[in-house]
């Protein structure tokens, strides 16, 4: 109904991680012009294990990972991702659709909370002509596991920001870690800081666009596990072009993401793995 195109910026409602409520567009505000690689994203994949090691092959619906028509295999590999996964998990895979390279390059940018550890997923079902979808009480009952899950993480990140006594005092805070939920976690930790939070898109990696995002904020944190070598590279080049504050939070955790915080705030080194032994405030 509003003509929605790609790059609108748009004003939005709702409480989707705190209830079963959508969330909804109440008006257009704006519009970028965009310059990107398309992203491709394989949604709801299982995480299976196969000869001792990790893979991704299917969805929960049972339809095949390919890229460019062919079929592949994700491999799990430590290198490639700072979070841990086990078998069963449901993860997105995401890579750039114009990358020759695509199988080497994808990676997993979202782990589904699971509600309870009994929700394995032991073999995912065939294909058939046409994807079995979720009875409808399932896909309620799973999105309130995972909105309880996701708003306990936010009450989290509060505790850990108030231990270590961080105060931003209304900083502009950049979170380098692209789209997905998980960003609304770090966000609420950073407003508990009396920050206010913008997402930037990890996976950017062309530096035009990632100094354009940058230049105009006061910190950027960067979530090592969801950016890849040239963004973060292009991340550091660009905050110390504008004199923007850096950290690198290791992974997704709110007290990885806090320690980021209070090392950028207080100019501390940017990373913890710099061979620097680093005191923390004892809240």
């Amino acid at each position: 109904m509003l003509n929605l195109q790609d790059g609108d910026i748009v004003t939005a409602d709702g409480e989707p991680y705190q209830s079963l409520s959508k969330a909804y567009i109440k008006r257009v505000t704006g519009h970028l012009d965009l310059d990107y690689d398309p992203i491709e994203v394989f949604r709801q994949a299982v995480v299976e294990s196969k000869d001792g090691e990790l893979v991704v092959t299917h969805n929960i619906y049972g339809k095949r990972l390919k890229v460019n028509g062919s079929k592949v295999t994700y491999h799990v590999k430590d290198d490639r991702i700072q979070f841990m996964v086990q078998e069963g998990d449901i993860v997105d895979l995401a890579w750039y659709a114009n990358d020759d390279n695509a199988q080497d390059s994808m990676t997993i940018r979202w782990v589904y909370p699971l509600e309870d550890d009994n929700q394995l997923v032991e073999k995912a079902p065939k294909q058939k002509s046409a994807e079995k979808k979720p009875a409808k009480k399932e896909k309620m009952r799973l999105a309130l596991g995972l909105s309880k899950q996701i708003f306990g993480s936010m009450q989290q990140g509060a505790q850990d920001a108030k231990k270590l006594k961080i105060d931003l005092k209304g900083q502009k805070v950049g979170i380098a870690i692209g789209n997905g939920q998980n960003g609304e976690i770090l966000k609420a930790t950073v407003k508990a800081c009396n920050g206010d939070p913008r997402l930037i898109n990890a996976f950017a990696g062309k530096s035009k666009k990632i100094e354009k995002a940058v230049k105009n904020l006061d910190m950027v944190i960067m979530i090592k596990s969801y950016a890849n070598h040239p963004s973060s590279w292009s991340l550091a080049k660009a905050c110390k072009k504008y004199g923007v504050k850096f950290a690198v939070s290791n992974n997704m955790s709110t007290q990885s993401f806090c320690r980021a915080l209070y090392r950028a705030e207080n100019n501390l080194p940017s990373d913890e793995q710099s061979g620097q032994e680093i005191e923390y405030p004892m809240g």
